[in-house]
């Protein structure tokens, strides 16, 4: 565990770093998490969301794992027998015994993710200066329907 918690800072400063040099070139930066892995706990959901508040990012997704037929995650879920081979497109849920959270309960987390993510007065400033600065009313529109989901 520690081990693999130590690997896990290395990539988010790695990440970190990443970022704030794309930032700092002026890149408009776009990034997705994943929720609802089979091990996540609450805990796990509260520091991906402040993660990703902690970063200059402007445009945010944030996602319910799905098994896909085809993906690694997919294939190692039909060799392990955690799901059938015929099961082309999977949730990650409790009703699909693939998460120890209900499908609601994602959907609940992933609203939350998205509400304290784009709500945040830093996050609003910084992306109104922004668009003041660039004139371009299409940074706007591609936000608008994001926030429509909160």
């Amino acid at each position: 565990y520690p081990l693999r918690r130590q690997r896990q800072m290395c990539i988010r400063d790695r990440v970190r770093k990443a970022v704030k040099l794309a930032y700092d070139t002026g890149f408009f930066i776009t990034a997705s998490f994943i929720m609802g892995a089979p091990f996540e706990t609450k805990k796990h959901f509260e520091n991906t969301i402040d993660f990703a508040c902690s970063l200059p990012i402007d445009f945010v997704e944030f996602y319910i794992l799905d098994y896909r037929v085809g993906s690694t995650l997919w294939k190692n879920a039909v060799e392990n027998e955690i799901i059938h081979k015929n099961d082309f497109f999977i949730r990650s849920c409790k009703e699909n015994n693939l998460s120890q959270f209900s499908l609601n309960d994602l959907v609940k987390w992933r609203k939350k993710a998205y509400t304290k993510f784009y709500l945040r007065p830093h996050y609003l400033l910084r992306e109104s200066v922004k668009l003041i600065k660039s004139g371009n009313l299409n940074l706007l529109k591609a936000t608008f329907p994001i926030i429509t989901k909160i």
